[in-house]
């Protein structure tokens, strides 16, 4: 069996390092996203304040 060497600690840890350098590679609602959020505990917009600053109108009025 062929050792691990931390595998998935040094992809997160990589991909953290590369989205907190070009958040663009991290946007809302990807893993890489969802990492950055729970590593640096960044406020991150949920899927309704994205929705409401797009100007769209989809939640005026709407009632579930």
């Amino acid at each position: 069996m062929l050792p691990r060497l931390h595998a998935a600690a040094v992809l997160h840890d990589t991909l953290v390092a590369q989205a907190v350098d070009r958040p663009q590679k991290a946007p809302p609602f990807t893993v890489p996203g969802e990492l950055v959020r729970q590593a640096t505990g960044q406020p991150w917009p949920t899927w309704r304040e994205l929705m409401e600053s797009g100007g769209w109108g989809d939640y005026e009025g709407y009632r579930p």
